[in-house]
């Protein structure tokens, strides 16, 4: 598995709960941020965060640690599944990053490299 050193992150305070290595978006609070939903994110979930706590998230141009909600090559745009999880990005979907590594199915951590854009 590739190795990777985030280089860029910053703290979020979890609208709620948060699983480490998920995918999430901004929050409805300035500084907020909530577990993504199919096509959305902005960042990679460091650790665990209950509602009301922070939590600290990898952005742009840095790598991350991320499960896999599905079936994952290496090389494919990452976007998030409806549980924040990676998968395969499709047309309109935001993309959060380029696998490095592939996973055979879901819920395996995958490194990728973190990008933000939507998908053509």
């Amino acid at each position: 598995m590739a190795s990777f050193r985030p280089t860029v992150s910053f703290s979020f305070k979890a609208e709620s709960a948060v699983s480490k290595n998920t995918i999430v978006k901004l929050g409805v609070e300035d500084g907020a941020c909530e577990p993504a939903l199919a096509g959305e994110g902005f960042g990679v979930a460091m650790c665990d965060a209950d509602l009301g706590s922070f939590v600290e998230v990898a952005m742009i141009g840095g790598g991350a640690k991320v499960l896999t909600g599905a079936a994952v090559s290496k090389g494919d745009e990452i976007a998030a599944d409806a549980d924040g999880k990676a998968v395969p990005a499709i047309a309109g979907d935001i993309v959060i990053g380029l696998a490095l590594d592939g996973a055979p199915n879901a819920d395996i951590a995958i490194s990728i490299e973190r990008t933000f854009y939507v998908k053509a």
